[in-house]
C-alpha cells in the first residue's frame, strides 16, 4: 500500500510497478495475484504501460481463471484499445459470460462477442459464442436467429438448429 501511495504521489508509478513485479517470483500465489494486480493498476497510470498491465492481469488468470477484477481491468483495456484488440476483448467477454451468474448480463456479453467475431470475419468462432448462449438460454429468439443467418450465409442452412421438438 506505501509502496503504490509513494508511487503515485511521486510520479513514478512505472517504478512501483516494477518493484512489486519483481517480488511476484517469491510471493505465496493470493499474495502474488493481489501484488500483481496492484502493480498492473500502477502500470495503467500516465504515461500508461498497457503491455505492462496486460501481461499481469493475464499472469493473475494464469493462476486463477475467474478472476473478475482481472477480467474487468482487461475488459476495459481491451475496449480502450479498440478494433485491433477486438480479439482479446471477444475472448474476456466470453470468459466473464462464462462465469456470470446473470442471464441478462451473459446474454449481453455473448452477444457483443458473437459481433465482434464477425466484424473480424471469424464467423466460426461467431457462431461458437451464440451457441454457447443457446445452450444457456434454449428459448432465446436472437441467439436462434443469429445462428440461423450464420449458418445459412456459411451454405449450411439448418444445421446445428434445434427443432421445435428439442
Amino acid at each position: 500500500d506505501d509502496l503504490e501511495r509513494v508511487a503515485a504521489a511521486g510520479k513514478m508509478a512505472h517504478a512501483g510497478a516494477a518493484a512489486i513485479e519483481a517480488v511476484l517470483p517469491g510471493a505465496e500465489p493470493d499474495a502474488a495475484r493481489e501484488l500483481a494486480l496492484r502493480a498492473a493498476r500502477l502500470y495503467e497510470t500516465a504515461p500508461a504501460d498497457l503491455v505492462g498491465a496486460e501481461r499481469l492481469y493475464q499472469r493473475v488468470l494464469e493462476s486463477d481463471a475467474e478472476n473478475i477484477d482481472a477480467l474487468g481491468a482487461l475488459e476495459a483495456l481491451y475496449r480502450s484499445a479498440g478494433p485491433p484488440a477486438s480479439a482479446h476483448l471477444a475472448s474476456i467477454l466470453e470468459r466473464r459470460a462464462g462465469i456470470e451468474l446473470d442471464p441478462q448480463a451473459r446474454r449481453k456479453r455473448l452477444g457483443e462477442a458473437a459481433r465482434l467475431h464477425e466484424q473480424r470475419g471469424d464467423v466460426a468462432a461467431a457462431i461458437g459464442a451464440w451457441q454457447t448462449l443457446r445452450a444457456a438460454e434454449e428459448g432465446d429468439a436472437e441467439a436462434l436467429g443469429e445462428l440461423a443467418r450464420l449458418f445459412e450465409a456459411a451454405g449450411h442452412a439448418g444445421a446445428h438448429l434445434p427443432t421445435h421438438q428439442e
